[in-house]
């Protein structure tokens, strides 16, 4: 069969890539293994936000009283909350889908692996379907990431990736967490919600890393304070498995200790998912992930590869923004997207929200910068909210005055960085951004508070 596109990989940048390209009036096919939408949409950045949504209606529940709201024995009901989950993701799952088939793309269900530099052989999902060959112009690579395991360690039942966990009938009394960044903070953040004791182990030395020191900071002393057991600079020298549960040792500079949980979730990263793809067999340049030129070519120019798959983010934004630049390119035009600057978000409570340049990168580029920084416990709306937690800051260039990097702990700060990603992304000042007014009582009154601090 002769098409002009085939996609590997439904994910949202796969998924887009296939919108806009169907909509111009090419013939593509969506090949996916697992479900329409990809990691993001079924297992990753939707149904994690949404179990974050319930674990911040629980909070406020049970924080209602000094609101002069009584609400009595408010609780978690595990299965009814990923019956939410669940409907969420059906919802815009089949949404999508409808989308893809109204503009006229051909989804087939099952493993895409190159055989040469216009053919895709697709093995079927299924056992007693008929493997498949596509031969198409260009082909876009949109396969994603997975989970990084620790080879020391086998999954269980008990044993789980960010992947599994949905899989189990009721929450764990005790859990030990094993990585302390994004994916890791945020199941920590609703389990402990729900009730669950949670132990985050990581090997640095401190939670958060990609974040400045003092994000770091206070959300560690706000994660402990709500009973969350932090173990930096601490290294999971092992993790067996009895018929009582797991036992966990760990070891650092003061030495060796020992601790038992209920679960465990291993949250150390994700890499590219182009294992058995067959790639290097014809000719595919291969690092850390697929190597790419600026149009997301590969070494063979009809060749495109994406998103996780490149080894450069693992974003979903970042994923669909590549797509359409890819789309773009096929069909003769240009797109172009601002890549360095964009906003980096983590879903813990609070959230933390960044953009542009971190301290740590000003100094190593030896910018001489100011510290800007308001606090929420000083906000009228955040009083209000009852979420006094966490600050703003941010990083300006003394020789310039221009607003370089932004960093936000606290209620809504992933719609709170918007102004920030803009202001940088079109090279304010923070003369400029002072000038722009704010409503009261509202959150972004911050900005304007950190300006003249």
């Amino acid at each position: 069969m002769k098409v002009d596109i085939v996609i590997v990989g439904a994910g949202p940048g796969g998924a887009d890539a296939a919108l806009l390209l169907a909509k111009a009036g090419k013939k593509v096919v969506l090949v996916e293994k697992d479900e329409i939408g990809g990691e993001c949409l079924n297992w990753g950045c939707v149904p994690t936000k949404a179990l974050v949504h319930a674990a911040e209606i629980l909070d406020i529940t049970k924080e209602s009283k000094r609101f002069g709201i009584e609400i009595s024995d408010a609780k978690a009901d595990w299965q009814a909350v990923l019956a939410y989950k669940n409907r969420i993701c059906t919802m815009l799952r089949m949404g999508l889908t409808k989308s893809l088939e109204a503009a006229g793309v051909e989804i087939v269900k099952g493993f895409g692996k190159l055989k040469d530099k216009n053919t895709v052989l697709i093995e079927p999902s299924l056992s007693n379907e008929a493997a498949r060959s596509l031969e198409a112009d260009y082909i876009i690579l949109a396969a994603g990431s997975a989970p990084f395991v620790i080879p020391s360690i086998t999954l269980s039942e008990r044993i789980v990736t960010s992947r599994n966990i949905y899989d189990w009938p009721e929450l764990p009394k005790s859990i030990l967490i094993v990585g302390g960044g994004v994916i890791g903070l945020e199941f920590a953040s609703f389990l402990n919600a729900f009730g669950v004791a949670v132990t985050i182990v990581e090997m640095l030395p401190r939670i958060a890393n990609t974040e400045d020191e003092d994000v770091s900071a206070e959300l560690t002393r706000i994660m402990e304070r709500r009973g969350v057991k932090i173990l930096t600079s601490t290294k999971l020298a092992a993790l067996t498995e009895d018929e009582k549960g797991l036992n966990a040792k760990f070891e650092n500079e003061a030495g060796l200790t020992e601790a038992t949980f209920e679960k465990a979730l291993i949250c150390i990263g994700r890499r590219p998912a182009f294992s058995q793809m067959g790639l290097a067999e014809i000719g595919i340049t291969v690092e850390k992930g697929v190597k790419v030129n600026a149009k997301l070519q590969t070494s063979i120019p009809n060749i495109y590869a994406i998103g996780d798959l490149t080894g450069e983010s693992i974003l979903a934004y970042i994923s669909s923004a590549h797509g359409k630049i890819a789309a773009h390119e096929i069909l003769g035009k240009e797109k172009k997207y601002n890549l360095e600057v964009f906003p980096r978000c983590i879903f813990t409570n609070p959230e933390i929200a960044s953009c542009g340049l971190t301290e740590k990168q000003l100094t190593e580029k030896g910018i001489e910068y100011e510290v800007k920084k308001a606090m929420y416990a000083a906000n009228g709306k955040a009083s209000i909210h009852g979420k006094r937690d966490g600050f703003l800051k941010l990083l300006i260039e003394k020789s310039t005055d221009k607003i370089l990097g932004a960093a936000i702990i606290g209620d809504s700060a992933n719609l709170m960085i918007d102004k920030a990603v803009l202001a940088i992304a079109q090279g304010m000042t923070a003369g400029q951004l002072e000038e722009i007014l704010a409503g009261h009582p509202v959150l972004s009154e911050l900005y304007t508070a950190a300006l003249e601090s």
